[in-house]
């Protein structure tokens, strides 16, 4: 269970899923978008929408007069209307119709958009069904904060469980083609720099972020009720204490795992003494979140969360697993990708060439990496990558087979391709200075932190 808030100024944006538990016979639980049309004002109650069966939860808030209206078309219609009290804390009606659908929940997630009068981000937990205005307390590990989507320089992202929020740094480039204009090398945070965070994490981002990486780099998997996920494996068992097929799972049941339970200094790996696995517990309460972070940043995440945190940085994406079955997964990028206005500040990839294809056709504005296949033709045969694909993403060493070559650099570059190397093993500051000096174009790093000491010289 979880409420979602986020707002950008003058156009407040919310989103809640809703439990099975909290709604009426019939009424299915997800993710649902609020039209700006079925809200009056912040200031009080909304207007009804048709007739209403009245139904009702406790909802804690950091924030009050919280007006809106859910709504869902498919595969009925219906509408819910939330009113919140002007006290801080006190118990929130939700009513629903059948007779007026203000908006759609998307298939796979969606999006709340609530009219207001202040960019806030709103943290909150449904409570169990109920009558009474009890309010019950918040968890912390239930409730996923959110990032504004629209920044000047800095992103502000709210800490639910402090008063004080925290900021992310603005990006040195906001699209691909400001990246690709910066006229330098760039560094990114592989899987969230995995070798210095645990993967794929929110906290290994944000941390990454910080120290001054210019792009972000992802894996995602389509969990078994629609959500794309960022997680490298097709399990769980290399990061997670408990070893779940991620395609076969919900998100519910992914987003709950502590995704830090095998990361140490030295390895993600299950042979360290237990001291050596510094993050262990921090996701369950066991252990107290690092200052400025929750237990959710170690966590399974969606790539919706990603998308609301980092709204002005440029994502690397790799889309998991084969073709045909991936191709939801494509579909469902597509969407959100869309969605989000970030369709030219996102990278896509899949080693499986026909992902890459189908990607293309559905979205053939976004900048692509060509898929093995492809890529082994130019790196083998001098076969240039159409001009849709021309960034290559590509590893010194490909099963015993030296790629990174300086005469791979000069085919690269006479071809007007533009190649981010992705090392695959012995990461070190050593490493990294070497391949930029063979003339990388950008670095993919597990250690970020070291390959900014290598690009800054």
């Amino acid at each position: 269970m979880r409420f979602e808030g986020m707002a950008q100024l003058g156009r407040p944006v919310d989103r809640v899923r809703v439990p099975a538990s909290h709604l009426g016979d019939g009424d299915d639980a997800g993710l649902f978008e609020v039209g700006e049309d079925a809200v009056d004002s912040s200031l009080g109650d909304a207007h009804p929408v048709g007739d209403f069966a009245k139904s009702s939860v406790g909802i804690e808030s950091q924030t009050h007069q919280y007006v809106g209206v859910i709504a869902e078309e498919r595969p009925r219609s219906f509408a819910r209307h939330v009113r919140e009290s002007n006290s801080l804390g006190t118990g929130r009606e939700w009513q629903s119709c059948r007779e007026r659908a203000v908006c759609s929940r998307h298939a796979g997630g969606g999006i709340v958009k609530v009219r207001g009068l202040l960019p806030v981000v709103i943290g909150c937990l449904l409570a169990a069904c109920g009558s009474g205005s009890d309010s019950p307390s918040v968890d912390s590990s239930s409730v996923e904060t959110v990032a504004p989507s629209s920044v000047a320089s800095t992103t502000t992202m709210a800490d639910v469980s402090q008063d004080t929020p925290r900021e992310i740094p603005a990006a040195s480039a906001s699209t691909v083609q400001e990246l690709l204009g910066l006229g330098r090398p760039i560094v990114l945070a592989h899987a969230s720099g995995e070798e210095s965070h645990p993967h794929s994490s929110m906290f290994g981002y944000i941390t990454s972020a910080r120290l001054g990486v210019d792009v972000l780099d992802f894996d995602l998997w389509l969990t078994a009720d629609g959500v794309l996920v960022v997680h490298h494996d097709s399990d769980t068992g290399r990061t997670a204490n408990e070893n779940l097929v991620v395609s076969q799972s919900t998100f519910e049941e992914l987003n709950s795992l502590d995704n830090a339970y095998w990361f140490s200094d030295a390895c993600t790996c299950t042979d360290q003494d237990e001291s050596a696995y510094v993050w262990r517990g921090v996701r369950t309460g066991d252990k107290e979140a690092p200052e400025g972070f929750t237990p959710d940043d170690f966590a399974i995440m969606s790539f919706e969360t990603v998308l609301q945190t980092f709204p002005e940085w440029v994502l690397n994406i790799e889309l998991k697993g084969t073709a045909p079955e991936s191709f939801a997964a494509a579909d469902e990028l597509a969407r959100l990708l869309t969605e989000y206005d970030a369709l030219d500040r996102a990278v896509v990839t899949s080693f499986d060439d026909e992902v890459v294809d189908y990607f293309h056709q559905i979205a053939p504005t976004v900048a692509m990496t060509p898929g093995l296949n492809m890529s082994t033709d130019f790196v083998l045969g001098g076969v240039v990558p159409p001009d849709w694909a021309l960034i290559m993403q590509v590893p010194p060493v490909y099963e015993g087979l030296e790629v990174f070559t300086p005469a791979y650099v000069a085919a690269a570059k006479a071809a007007g391709l533009v190649t981010w190397v992705w090392p695959n093993g012995g990461e070190s500051y050593e490493l990294y200075r070497d391949l930029l000096a063979l003339g990388a174009d950008g670095i993919n790093a597990a250690r970020p932190g070291e390959a900014l000491r290598a690009l800054r010289g």
